[in-house]
């Protein structure tokens, strides 16, 4: 069972029994696997298979085009999704891409790392957001653009740093 498009026809997406829906290209060479089983232990996958000979792998690319681009858009977005015990749908965490600078001839980028926070208040109420604990690229502040940076726990929660080495086990503590 397969569909076939494109103007020759040489697309086609097929449902494999046991290896879930694939779209092939024309050249054979790449496949993506868009959803495995459900039931197999590991789970479903998303995969892209780059068979051909070159050095090169998969790209997974977030183009995000707009007639009104801006400093800070995000452009994408992985984000990780599960239940709690109460059967709620949760974020766990998420990777998001940002344009920091679109100045042409001076473009940066920025990678936010975010992990699920429980914030509980004095009404005992609870909500979870994702809290920005890891900041990768560049640093700008309005006009004053200071440079790249690295930004451990951006939004000064109270949680310690650690780096570890392989045998030490606090080489390097910030105590939060």
């Amino acid at each position: 069972n397969e569909i076939r498009f494109g103007n020759s026809q040489d697309w086609k997406m097929a449902y494999y029994n046991g290896g879930g829906l694939r779209l092939t290209a024309p050249n054979a060479d790449e496949a993506v696997t868009i959803m495995g089983h459900a039931s197999q232990a590991e789970g479903p996958q998303f995969r892209l298979t780059n068979q051909a000979a070159g050095a090169t792998g998969g790209e997974i690319m977030f183009n995000k085009e707009s007639a009104s681009e801006a400093d800070d858009d995000q452009i994408g977005k992985l984000s990780w999704q599960g239940y709690d015990a109460g059967n709620n749908p949760t974020r766990y965490a998420d990777i998001v891409a940002l344009s920091s600078d679109i100045t042409e001839g001076k473009e940066a980028g920025t990678i936010k790392i975010r992990c699920a926070i429980s914030k509980s208040d004095d009404s005992s109420s609870h909500s979870v957001y994702n809290a920005e604990m890891l900041t990768l690229g560049l640093a700008d502040y309005g006009s004053d653009n200071i440079g790249p940076r690295v930004v451990v726990n951006n939004e000064g929660l109270p949680h310690d740093f650690m780096v570890k080495s392989n045998d030490e086990d606090y080489m390097f503590f910030v105590d939060g």
